[in-house]
C-alpha cells in the first residue's frame, strides 16, 4: 500500500491527504523527539538518581553497619 497522501482520488481524497500530511509529519517529529528524550536526558537522570541512592545506601551501611 502506498504511503498516505500518494493515492488520493477525487477532490475529497486530495483535500484529506493534503491536510493530513503536515499533521503526520509533525507526529513523526514529536515521536522522534520523545524517543531522543527517553534515551538521552531522562535515561541519564534515572542513572544519576540510582547512583546517588546507591551512594547513600553505602554510606548508611558503613555508618550503622546495616545490611552486613
Amino acid at each position: 500500500m502506498p504511503p498516505l497522501g500518494t493515492r488520493a482520488s477525487g477532490t475529497l481524497g486530495a483535500s484529506l491527504a493534503g491536510g493530513l500530511r503536515p499533521l503526520l509529519d509533525d507526529l513523526v517529529l514529536a515521536s522522534r523527539a520523545l524517543a531522543d528524550h527517553l534515551t538521552g536526558p531522562l535515561s541519564d537522570a534515572i542513572k544519576a538518581a540510582a547512583e546517588e541512592q546507591k551512594r547513600q545506601d553505602d554510606e548508611l551501611k558503613q555508618r550503622f553497619g546495616w545490611w552486613t
